[in-house]
């Protein structure tokens, strides 16, 4: 997920130079749900709100390009989790919407493709970008040409409650229903698999916990198939989270264990202000 978003954000890089010369079409839908399959799992990343995810994550990066100026043309990142591993990304944002296209034009490794809107191939990667409308780009690591239809056709899935912009004041929002994804598995957490009935959690930063560190309170619930299946899961997660906690702080295990921060009653898991550390759960999901 994290290199999805960072090779993402490079579209708008190239959509502030490149667009399509043509009358943007009226679309009453919500863009991003036009990059959404049936068992999905939605990150909703709000900019507007909060990007101190997105800049650590950039911050990591050693190419030339000015993320900082796209990030303040960037609203709202959402990306669509596949049950085969792939992603899918949409961002919107004050994208100028100009004809030039000779940025992307001059990179050798791009090709172009016009099927129902322009979009460029990578012949190395196999990764696709598109500015298809005003303010609006795509990102997958497979070809765009079946999203882009939709788009055209305005065949527009249903974005699940909370992820069309992450509830008020989170960072990031996490979002589905009947995912076919492994949830444990993008936790970091090993040995528990897990069929997931539906998930809604939201990250908010802790401003009074972080001091130099990049700390974020989860609050939502996981509701699974059965009661097995949370069970298995409570218990995978309590081991997972408390060697997070310690590698935050001596406070922040007893945060974890006294402050009653997460319960399971009959199928589902209950978060209430679990503390996570982003860059050592990100280092985690890199192992």
């Amino acid at each position: 997920m994290v290199t999805s978003v960072s090779l993402f954000l490079m579209i708008a890089a190239f959509s502030l130079l490149s667009g399509g010369c043509k009358t943007v079409p009226e679309l009453k839908q919500d863009l991003p749900a036009v990059i959404l399959d049936s068992g999905d799992i939605i990150f909703t990343f709000n900019l507007d709100e909060d990007r101190r995810i997105i800049d650590f994550v950039l911050g990591t990066r050693s190419d030339s390009v000015d993320y900082q100026n796209i990030l303040e043309r960037t609203g709202r990142i959402v990306l669509a989790v596949k049950d085969d591993g792939t992603f899918a990304a949409a961002a919107e944002g004050n994208y100028p919407y100009i004809a030039a296209n000779w940025l992307i034009c001059s990179e050798k490794e791009w090709v172009r493709h016009k099927d129902s809107y322009i979009w460029w191939e990578n012949r190395n990667t196999g990764e696709s970008v598109s500015v298809p409308v005003k303010n609006f780009a795509l990102y997958s690591d497979k070809n765009l040409s079946g999203t882009l239809e939709r788009l055209r056709n305005n065949d527009f899935s249903v974005l699940p409650p909370g992820s069309g912009g992450g509830r008020e004041g989170s960072a990031v929002s996490v979002t589905s229903n009947n995912p076919t994804v492994n949830i444990a598995s993008l936790l970091g957490l090993d040995g528990a698999e897990a069929r997931i009935d539906e998930l809604s959690l939201d990250l908010y930063y802790d401003e009074k916990s972080s001091g130099a560190l990049l700390l974020y309170r989860m609050y939502g619930s996981i509701t699974f198939a059965d009661e097995n299946n949370a069970a298995a899961f409570n218990a995978a997660f309590k081991i997972g989270f408390l060697k997070f906690a310690r590698k935050i702080s001596p406070e922040a295990v007893k945060d974890l264990i006294k402050g009653n921060r997460f319960s399971q009653e009959g199928r589902r898991i209950t978060f209430d202000g679990i503390l996570i550390n982003i860059p050592d759960l990100l280092k985690e999901k890199a192992k």
